[in-house]
């Protein structure tokens, strides 16, 4: 139903996700229990307030949104867990397939 990215993520197993499923790609790691978000649009990336480094989220949880064609498309949490890292910039522009977030999860 829906293709992998040509390039190294293509490597990485591939999860499906019903929640963000327009929006991103969501993928395991070689590090243990971690994943990356990666992107599906090509738009501006916007982060809610209080979305930092090392702060725990819940399943669920609007993380970020992304600005594509005027149309807002909200990113939630795919998994409880901690936001080791945030790759884009605040009201950065965002290809497709780029990185996100890196989570770990419990």
């Amino acid at each position: 139903m829906f293709s992998k990215p040509s390039n190294i993520l293509s490597l990485i197993p591939y999860r499906y996700s019903n929640e963000n499923k327009y929006a991103t790609n969501f993928y395991t790691t070689t590090l243990k229990k971690h994943n990356i978000v990666t992107s599906k649009l090509v738009g501006l990336i916007d982060f809610y307030e209080g979305i930092e480094e090392g702060n725990f989220y819940i399943k669920g949880e609007p993380i970020c949104r992304i600005n594509y064609l005027s149309i807002l498309y909200i990113i939630r949490m795919e998994k409880t867990g901690v936001i080791v890292k945030i790759y884009p910039q605040q009201s950065a522009c965002i290809e497709y397939g780029t990185p996100l977030f890196l989570i770990e999860t419990e």
